[in-house]
């Protein structure tokens, strides 16, 4: 495939998420387990990266009490580098989420770590 002249490599990716029904629990205190995993960017070879660079895995963790509130805590891997977040939401109409992710800003993976951190803060249902 070209664009331009330039040959252009298609952006290929593959995943999987899982909530196993063992670690789920229901009612006034109901709890939710989730699992991610994804290989990113399969063909792309720009900055000489090897498959392994390209895994992405984590967690979360749900845990609500009644409808009064929810609280979220998830951690994982992105490209090699440590990714986190937390979440709290109040009578379903105050959110607030904090996470903190990297991407590799040098040619390989692990020279140069981009770092990101974000808070969102919403009101509404």
């Amino acid at each position: 495939m070209f664009l331009n002249g330039d040959p252009v490599t298609p952006e290929f990716t593959v995943g999987a998420a899982a909530t196993p029904t063992i670690l789920q629990k229901g009612g006034r205190f109901a709890r939710k387990i989730n699992f991610a995993v994804d290989l990113e960017d399969l063909f792309n070879n720009d900055r000489n990266y090897k498959p392994l660079n390209k895994i992405n895995f984590g967690a979360e963790v749900e845990q609500y009490l009644w409808w009064i509130a929810s609280a979220r805590l998830g951690a994982g891997f992105k490209g090699g580098y440590w990714t986190a977040g937390v979440g709290l939401s109040l009578l379903k109409a105050l959110h607030i989420e904090a996470a903190s992710w990297a991407e590799e800003a040098g040619y390989y993976t692990g020279q140069t770590e981009n770092r990101f951190y974000a808070l969102n803060i919403a009101l509404g249902v």
